[in-house]
């Protein structure tokens, strides 16, 4: 999987077959490009004690997907959920968490210039996993 550099601040998601398409949530136009350097993850995680407590009330669960607008120095700006846990609870603290917690080597151009770019994550919010 790549990530797609926005081009004069532009965003993207991906597709499964790995081709660019604008995601107008974010700010997309038809513009492509493609850094040299892919954003990599280096702080910031989800932890047991994150589980909203409605959501664990209500038993719910599943896997929350995202797309991460990363800007060039290295911080969650947008999130944007692509697949839903089926619970608002779970997907909303997802994209809060990720906002506030991670943080990104941001993705770097040809001539090694930090830019943005998109990333996607996953949180899998099991029950099991939970003290409760």
């Amino acid at each position: 999987m790549r990530n797609l550099l926005p081009a004069k601040g532009i965003a993207w998601f991906f597709c499964l077959s790995g081709c660019a398409v604008p995601d107008p949530a974010l700010g997309g136009s038809d513009d492509r490009v493609v850094p040299a350097y892919p954003a990599r993850l280096t702080e910031g995680r989800i932890s047991t004690s994150d589980y909203p407590a409605t959501a664990m009330t209500h038993g719910d669960h599943g896997r929350t997907s995202v797309t991460l607008l990363v800007d060039a120095r290295g911080r969650v700006t947008k999130c944007k959920i692509e697949s839903s846990s089926g619970s608002a609870a779970l997907d909303d603290v997802t994209c809060d968490l990720m906002r506030a917690r991670f943080r990104y080597e941001p993705a770097r151009d040809a001539g090694g210039k930090a830019v943005p770019s998109m990333t996607t994550e996953s949180v899998n919010w099991r029950l099991s996993d939970w003290p409760g």
